[in-house]
């Protein structure tokens, strides 16, 4: 549990990354391909002149379609497990019955605050006198014995 809980703000920072890759490659535009070729006038005189054509690559477009469309399976994949390793802290957390230790690991390990942060959270939201070095101890005693 230890080291699922000191990875657990990595383990989120590299979910919204991977949530952001997954929209940027559903923004990506079509590549298009744009050349040029001689016609001449419908009528006479047959005027020779370029006209511009544009348009894509249809063997290029489907071949990087499937490349994106596995990729983003991969991802997403991806983004599964790491959502199972968040459900899995939380179901240890869960079975702490000791309300301040909860408090304080998700203080410290999801919201990665310094102890004497925590304590001024903590002191703010109850009647209680926490120090830094008192909440220190009790993670630690905590964590050695779980």
């Amino acid at each position: 549990m230890r080291t699922l809980l000191e990875q657990i703000d990595s383990i989120k920072a590299e979910k919204h990354d991977l949530e952001n890759r997954i929209k940027s490659l559903e923004r990506e535009r079509i590549p298009t391909t744009v050349d040029s070729v001689q016609a001449s006038s419908k009528e006479y005189p047959y005027i020779q002149h370029t006209i511009k054509v544009e348009g894509y690559n249809n063997y290029r477009y489907i071949r990087n379609r499937k490349t994106r469309n596995t990729y983003k399976k991969q991802i997403k994949s991806k983004i599964q497990k790491l959502d199972k390793l968040i459900n899995e802290l939380e179901y240890e957390l869960n079975k702490i019955d000791d309300s301040e230790i909860k408090q304080i690991i998700r203080y410290k390990y999801e919201d990665n605050l310094s102890y004497i942060q925590i304590a001024h959270k903590m002191n703010k939201l109850s009647k209680k006198e926490y120090t830094e070095e008192g909440i220190r101890k009790k993670l630690k005693r905590f964590l050695k014995n779980f």
